[in-house]
């Protein structure tokens, strides 16, 4: 059986990669860590070990018709918030995270697939027995390395901006002023160098007066296509000091601050913006040869 952590690590990785490669599958961070208790909630039942035994472990949470009855709970819940198309997704992602638990200890090492109808106990067992510590150790151990690798590679692309681990020294800043087309142009990368240009517009939208970002300073970015002023690439509103990914446009967007106006100008909203794809590996590799992974600049 691999350790509950191990699940955990195997679901958002999953899940993650799955967001980061297809556009297809939006999951917002917050869904991510309910995806991630989907995918080891099976193993609550080692709570039941200390006063039953190892033996009532896998048995009742490790089958079929477990799995069949979470899916249940996941329908109803999805019933509930079924007004938001993404609620449906979600709770099919969670049945998806459950079954893949049950997967891993079937291909892993056994599990009582058919119980309570069938007490056998089925799989490939490619952990061997269960007395087998150090290979149970070492498939956990491979499972949390590779956890940690993925996102030196990757970075966790909306994870870890969320979250503020995105190198906060390498930010582009610029100043827009309302309403008013900027150029931006640059390249990314350090073998094969992606070209960047867009016409950026920056507009000054009121604060929000309810909810969570009441208050909060606000401003709607929009990407244009530098070489046909009628293509808009990418839109979406921004708040002051909440970074977001703009995952169409593969870049990090953050809202800094936005200043009055004056007399000679309207106002100027401060953004920061990242390529999504300057990770940890790409900052230790910039730091090591000395040459810059992008370069953004105004006209």
């Amino acid at each position: 059986m691999p350790f509950p952590i191990t699940h955990l690590a195997l679901t958002v990785l999953t899940f993650d990669f799955l967001r980061d490669v297809t556009k297809s599958v939006r999951i917002r961070n917050r869904y991510l860590a309910l995806l991630a208790i989907c995918g080891i909630v099976a193993d609550i039942d080692i709570l039941l070990v200390p006063f039953l035994g190892w033996d009532i472990h896998k048995l009742w949470t490790h089958n079929l018709l477990a799995l069949a009855a979470f899916a249940l709970i996941m329908i109803v819940l999805a019933k509930l918030v079924g007004r938001i198309r993404e609620g449906y997704i979600l709770f099919g992602l969670g049945i998806l995270a459950y079954a893949g638990h049950i997967l891993t200890d079937f291909v892993m090492r056994t599990v009582p697939l058919f119980f309570p109808f069938d007490w056998n106990y089925y799989g490939f067992a490619l952990l061997g027995s269960p007395k087998d510590y150090l290979q149970f150790s070492t498939f956990d151990t491979t499972v949390i390395g590779l956890f940690f690798l993925y996102y030196l590679f990757t970075g966790f692309t909306t994870f870890r901006y969320a979250y503020n681990f995105a190198p906060a020294r390498f930010w582009y800043r610029s100043g827009f002023e309302d309403g008013v087309f900027s150029p931006i142009r640059g390249h990314y990368g350090f073998i094969r160098k992606r070209k960047v240009a867009w016409r950026i517009k920056v507009r000054l939208i009121p604060p929000t007066e309810s909810g969570s970002r009441a208050g909060l300073e606000r401003a709607m970015v929009e990407l244009w296509n530098a070489d046909d002023p009628e293509e808009l690439l990418y839109a979406s509103t921004f708040y002051a000091g909440i970074g977001e990914l703009a995952q169409d446009a593969e870049l990090f967007i953050r809202l800094v601050s936005i200043s009055p106006a004056t007399k000679s100008r309207k106002p100027l909203i401060t953004l920061e913006l990242l390529p999504a794809k300057f990770t940890g590996l790409m900052e230790l590799t910039q730091r090591l040869s000395g040459r810059k992974y992008f370069k953004l600049y105004a006209g």
